[in-house]
């Protein structure tokens, strides 16, 4: 009896080591891009790449998983690491041109004088210590 088991355990060791070696599975490919430099029109739109104040490398580096964009602007440039960053800076971008442009206007120096104005007066109401000296001077300028 005992020699009938191990025959039955040889066959179905023999049996399960040759079904393994002829339904090997091939390696796995490459699941991720190789590292390099890539075209950035491959990732970002024709209307991002270059605008008035801005423009976009025409290569990203990849490093695998994310490709680096350089943007330039003026004289300033920078490394930014995915295409959702990238629309953000070219955002902030045009975004600070326009915050400049709108402190050269008159209305924008009255309001800065209007808020400085208001500043004063509300430390001289804070403080009522400070009413002496060169703070009332000023609330009455």
């Amino acid at each position: 009896m005992k020699s009938k088991f191990i025959l039955v355990a040889l066959t179905f060791a023999a049996t399960t080591a040759l079904a393994q070696a002829q339904f090997a599975t091939p390696p796995a490919a490459k699941a991720f891009e190789v590292p390099g430099r890539v075209p950035t029109k491959m990732f970002i739109p024709s209307d991002l790449i270059s605008g008035p104040l801005h423009s976009v490398g025409d290569f990203a580096e990849n490093d695998g998983m994310n490709n680096t964009y350089f943007l330039y602007s003026g004289n300033d440039a920078w490394a930014v690491t995915t295409g959702i960053a990238l629309r953000t800076r070219i955002r902030e971008i045009y975004a600070i041109a326009k915050l400049r442009e709108m402190s050269k206007t008159d209305e924008f120096a009255q309001a800065m004088a209007n808020v400085s104005s208001r500043t004063r007066l509300a430390r001289y109401k804070t403080f009522p210590s400070a009413r002496r000296g060169s703070l009332v001077a000023l609330v009455k300028a």
